[in-house]
């Protein structure tokens, strides 16, 4: 429910758009709120059964519900990897590319469009709400709130800063190649692309950061087909993540096999490393 502070702010608003939109606004938030205190209650539910050993029947009582709500709950209600990406709701973040002439292109890569359509599909598959919005190679700060960025340190100079603060994995450079670091081993992972003999194969980087209250998911391939890749590791195994690690912050080093867009297999090269 709406704070009566919010409801004050919104009927002092003149003007009847911006009323509106604002609105909106906070009905999505609220939303996206109430989604996971669903997700919380489901949880604690589960919990309450697996670790302290109570039947469904006692947590219904205790929690004054039915157990045919409390069966409903744990089959509708999000599941808890929901988190990892957040409250909501999440922007998907891609770059825009630049074009012939050195021209910037008005549509994105056919890749990170294919990757931001592989997240949206995961996200609302979690009850979460999901836009996409392009940034240019001069962006230096993300979009406020939950945000999950498709984009490399070469695609936009926020993908070089925050690459730059991870403390387990890099994309570095080479004379010839872009290449993901492993800092812990000491091994490099080039593009089976950028190969003598290239093969359908990529390499993509994969970090989730909880900064504060928010999280920002960060996924960059090094060429667009490792994006893809990454965005079906998590549709693929974003629950087992979840459990294997909770909420942290970590980074990885994806690998991927394809066919044009099309991703037909996904593997962990190095981590997952929890910061």
């Amino acid at each position: 429910m709406a704070s009566e502070d919010d409801i004050e702010v919104l009927r002092n608003i003149v003007d009847p758009i911006e009323r509106g939109r604002r609105a909106g606004q906070l009905l999505n938030q609220y939303q996206q709120s109430a989604n996971e205190l669903a997700r919380m209650r489901r949880e604690a539910i589960e919990v309450a059964h697996e670790l302290y050993g109570l039947s469904y029947t006692q947590v219904a009582s205790e929690l004054g519900l039915t157990k045919g709500r409390i069966s409903q709950i744990r089959t509708s209600a999000p599941p808890a990897e929901r988190v990892f990406f957040g409250v909501g709701p999440v922007t998907i973040i891609v770059p825009e590319r630049i074009g012939v002439y050195g021209r910037r292109m008005a549509v994105v890569a056919s890749e990170d469009d294919a990757t931001a359509e592989e997240l949206r599909d995961l996200l609302t598959g979690l009850h979460l709400q999901a836009a996409k919005v392009r940034i240019t190679p001069e962006t230096t700060k993300i979009e406020e709130g939950d945000v999950v960025l498709v984009c490399g340190p070469t695609s936009a100079i926020v993908g070089a800063i925050l690459l730059e603060t991870d403390p387990r994995v890099r994309i570095v450079a080479t004379s010839k190649h872009l290449e993901v670091a492993d800092l812990a081993s000491g091994l490099n992972y080039g593009s089976p692309m950028d190969a003598a003999t290239p093969s359908d194969d990529d390499v993509a980087y994969l970090a989730r950061r909880r900064q504060g209250g928010r999280v920002v998911v960060h996924i960059a391939g090094i060429h667009a087909a490792g994006s893809v890749g990454a965005a079906k590791y998590l549709t693929e195994h974003v629950g087992d993540l979840f459990r294997k690690l909770g909420d942290v912050s970590f980074s990885m080093i994806i690998g991927c096999s394809f066919e044009g867009t099309h991703i037909t297999s996904t593997r962990v090269i190095a981590g997952p490393y929890e910061w």
